[in-house]
């Protein structure tokens, strides 16, 4: 006799129950939560995906990738599905979190169109895509995500096989900017699948966009206008075919105008010159990377803190140094760029003249020596 769904899935129930380490109260209190809905379906006259979604706009949500998942799977026949979902989407999800999986859809997405999903639409624009597809089926595709998956978890947990590649992936999530996302995955997968670039290049085409990025940061332009600059980067680039990648990635910058302009040293420097950096929510970003260039030491900037070398208090010494405009120059210099820095002995230096801080220093340089 042919057992029936129910009782294959109740069999499958007590498997894992038995292969699990669970008290038989833990067990019972899972039960009591359970709720059991059975639908049966015929294949050839109705579509199973279509009345899952329907089912679900009732209930809770579920993601974009959940809802991808089911669409790609829920055709097969159970043998290919659980082949497919063991052999490429739990790979996914052991790369990625599933809250980010969604996330990492939507700026595949927006490399192979070019286009930028809205985050509630991811699901409507795959189907759109896939459906389009002449040389892909369900396997394929999936291949094809769970490779690029890995590409993105790299950006995510900086762990890529380069560390020369990390230093710069982690630079990019301090300044949070996850729009530049869509590009990298063409340029990792042109370096670690085709070896068409190589890491060099990759460190230097991410210096470039790191310079582009940093230096908006600092004149307080927008970032959601990078949107659309690296949504469209590949096709940008192909017109300049005879340039190196890095430097293909830079002239296309360099030709950006109005919102996503490329600022150069003027424009950087003159707002630097005057603005409030103390604020500046990537200062000490900008103060390490200022370290970096100048010495080949090696330091671990954890416990490092921002000092004004010129005190946010004036104190007779400071007053006396700083001659009879001394408030005038304090209130428009003390938050600029050029009197901050990091160190590691904030308390030390506290309000010392400037003579005092340089002994300090001077001293501390000598130890190490």
């Amino acid at each position: 006799m042919e057992e029936s769904q129910i009782l294959l899935n109740y069999n499958l129930f007590m498997d894992l129950i038995r292969e699990s380490f669970l008290s038989p109260e833990q067990i019972y209190q899972g039960i009591q939560k359970l709720e059991i809905v059975y639908i049966q379906l015929t294949k050839e006259k109705e579509n199973p995906q279509l009345i899952f979604e329907s089912l679900n706009s009732t209930g809770l949500d579920l993601t974009q990738a959940d809802l991808i998942r089911n669409y790609l799977l829920m055709g097969q026949a159970y043998d290919c599905q659980e082949r497919l979902y063991n052999s490429y989407w739990i790979k996914l999800e052991n790369l990625l979190p599933d809250a980010m999986i969604s996330d990492y859809i939507r700026d595949y997405l927006t490399l192979k169109t070019g286009m930028i999903p809205n985050k509630d639409s991811v699901y409507n624009n795959f189907k759109e895509y896939y459906l389009r597809l002449d040389n892909y089926d369900a396997e394929g595709f999936l291949d094809e995500l769970s490779t690029y998956g890995e590409y993105y978890s790299w950006f995510k947990y900086c762990n890529s096989p380069d560390e020369e590649v990390n230093g710069r992936l982690s630079q990019l999530q301090r300044l949070k900017s996850t729009t530049v996302y869509p590009f990298l995955l063409n340029i990792f997968e042109d370096c670690y699948m085709y070896h068409n670039i190589d890491m060099q290049m990759v460190c230097k085409t991410l210096d470039v966009i790191l310079s582009y990025v940093m230096r908006r940061l600092l004149c307080e332009m927008p970032a959601n206008a990078l949107n659309k600059v690296f949504a469209s980067m590949v096709k940008d680039i192909e017109q300049y075919k005879d340039k190196d990648l890095c430097d293909r990635v830079a002239a296309v910058l360099a030709g950006k105008k109005g919102k996503v302009v490329f600022p150069n040293d003027n424009l950087v420097r003159d707002k630097l010159s005057l603005r409030d950096s103390y604020k500046f929510p990537h200062i000490k970003y900008i103060l390490e990377q200022v370290e970096r260039k100048q010495g080949k030491e090696v330091v671990s900037f954890d416990e490092l803190t921002i000092e004004h070398i010129m005190p946010q208090t004036l104190n007779a010494k400071w007053k006396i140094d700083l001659g009879k405009k001394a408030v005038e120059i304090h209130e428009k210099y003390v938050h600029c760029i050029g009197n901050l820095t990091v160190t590691g002995y904030n308390s030390e230096m506290s309000n010392d003249s400037f003579e005092e801080k340089k002994e300090i220093v001077s001293g501390i340089q000598y130890l190490y020596q």
